[in-house]
């Protein structure tokens, strides 16, 4: 072996990280520096290691490693508790013990941060910004800067006083409650006949008290119903809108509702065109009447969610009140192939089918069919596109 070889070897034996001797009573961490030192030092003695001699804590018992980086030495101490440190040189070391940067603990679950540690609050603990806010604010006319509670009043939101009192320049009483200067608002009085009780009724009134007005009040016929009741008068002609707790609805001796008898019509042709012809002259439009083959029931009427429609990967579909439906969808028909068509949505029997043609001759036609699809044969020696339609 060459003199350069057993050289290296001695070198790098000497640098090396080593388990080192255990510490003694006398010695002092500050003292490990540089690469002679590299190693795991051992520190036995509880009473003699305390932070006077450059320990992390007073009686640490446990291991120091040392190690060598490319700027300096740095130490890393393990407590037998499972606390942990850390150091480095700061400065050109001085021959003897430094300098050493202050040792940094680890957080762990061996030393978990207090709240004071990382600026946080303690567990029920309240931040200072939440007594009081930083500008106060103002609710319905009243300050509130969170530091205590505020009182509002009716006045503060433009309420009526619970007990009466006066709101503008009309003040409450009864049996009469004016609103406005001008009365368009009262409140009058209840009735009653036999079994027929009518609560207080408030009254909403036009420009004049005799011309137009809106009444609205509950009415109960004992052992029958209780409903909700509009009268609404104007220029000689007035109606009756009784809601009931039945479900039906009542309007000038006309019935809406699941009770409905044969005599009862679902559509009031007459106040409905009266209705048509009133918004017609407003927007200065000629009258168009309706006529709804004189329903005799409440079930002629039709619904709006009766007209459904919709689409999905099969094509597109229409559903009419009772019963008429339809479905179509474009469809490229491979050559010489049978190509099955599942409907959009299905029928209730088989319905009547058509095909027509996009472009080519054609030589497809039906070959099977049922209430959810049918079968289509193209005998022609090419694709082609066509379209098809069922309808019900």
């Amino acid at each position: 072996q060459s003199a350069a070889s057993e050289k290296a070897l001695a070198d790098e034996v000497a640098t090396a990280f080593k388990i080192r001797p255990n510490l003694t009573a006398t010695d002092s961490p500050n003292a490990l520096y540089g690469t002679a030192m590299l190693g795991h030092y051992g520190v036995p003695g509880a009473a003699a290691a305390t932070t006077d001699k450059g320990y992390p804590m007073n009686g640490f018992v446990g291991v120091i490693f040392v190690t060598w980086g490319p700027n300096a030495t740095q130490q890393i101490a393990f407590n037998n508790n499972g606390r942990q440190f850390t150091r480095g040189a700061s400065g050109a070391w001085n021959g003897v013990d430094g300098p050493w940067t202050a040792w940094n603990e680890i957080y762990c679950q061996a030393n978990k941060p207090t709240p004071e540690d990382v600026g946080a609050l303690p567990v029920g603990g309240t931040a200072v910004a939440a007594t009081k806010l930083a500008t106060a604010r103002k609710i319905a006319g009243v300050a509130f800067d969170g530091t205590k509670d505020i009182g509002l009043n009716a006045d503060n939101v433009g309420a009526f006083p619970a007990k009466g009192g006066t709101v503008g320049s009309d003040g409450v009483s009864t049996p009469y409650l004016a609103v406005t200067g001008r009365d368009w608002m009262t409140k009058n009085g209840n009735y009653a006949s036999g079994n027929d009780y009518q609560t207080n009724w408030t009254r909403i009134n036009g420009r004049s008290e005799s011309d137009a007005m809106v009444d609205v009040y509950h009415y109960e016929s004992t052992g029958h119903y209780h409903s909700l009741n509009f009268h609404v008068f104007g220029g000689g002609n007035e109606g009756y809108f009784n809601h009931r707790n039945d479900g039906t609805f009542f309007c000038t001796g006309a019935v809406i509702g699941a009770a409905a008898t044969a005599n009862e019509h679902a559509v009031n042709l007459a106040q409905l065109n009266a209705a048509v012809a009133r918004r017609a002259l407003l927007a200065g439009s000629t009258v168009q009447t309706f006529d709804v083959a004189q329903a005799t029931s409440w079930g002629h009427a039709v619904r709006l969610d009766q007209f459904q429609s919709g689409s999905n990967g099969n094509g597109a579909w229409v559903k009419l009140p009772n019963g008429p439906q339809w479905c179509r969808q474009n469809l490229s028909l491979p050559a010489n192939t049978t190509t099955t068509w599942t409907f959009p949505a299905g029928f209730s029997g088989t319905p009547a089918l058509f095909i027509s043609t996009f472009n080519g001759e054609l030589k497809a036609w039906f070959n099977g069919a049922s209430g959810s699809g049918a079968n289509i044969y193209n005998a022609s020696n090419s694709a082609v596109n066509v379209n098809l339609l069922a309808i019900w």
